[in-house]
């Protein structure tokens, strides 16, 4: 028969063994600062202007050199001031140069500047 005492040394020891293996990890997520809201991540973008949608007041920016093309869907937001016909901002015509600054937000890239460089051919097919 086993003694009280040793029963408590090995229940002791458990629980310290217990502790050991699963303390590092709360410590550590403790001592771990929080999230500090990233920031906006921006881009100025340049290239042509390959399709716009006056409903959802957003253009298709195709960009890159080469064979490396990338397709950006950008919005321009609309004046908080502006009504009526006035409340959609002038989008670039499709085939226009343009140069964007823009944000990156969880519902995609909005603009904060767009700055035609090279105004659309005349006609374009």
């Amino acid at each position: 028969m086993r003694s009280p005492r040793l029963a408590r040394r090995i229940v002791l020891a458990v629980l310290i063994a217990t502790l050991a293996v699963t303390a590092p990890g709360s410590v550590r997520a403790a001592r771990t600062p929080t999230a500090a809201a990233a920031p906006a991540r921006t881009a100025t973008l340049a290239g042509t202007v390959d399709a716009t949608n006056a409903t959802a007041v957003t253009f298709d920016l195709v960009t890159g050199v080469g064979h490396a093309l990338r397709v950006f869907r950008i919005h321009v937001p609309v004046p908080s001031a502006a009504r009526g016909a006035a409340a959609h901002p002038a989008l670039p015509a499709r085939g226009s140069i343009v140069r964007v600054v823009c944000t990156y937000t969880p519902a995609g890239w909005v603009a904060a500047s767009v700055e035609v460089l090279q105004p659309a051919p005349a006609r374009m097919p």
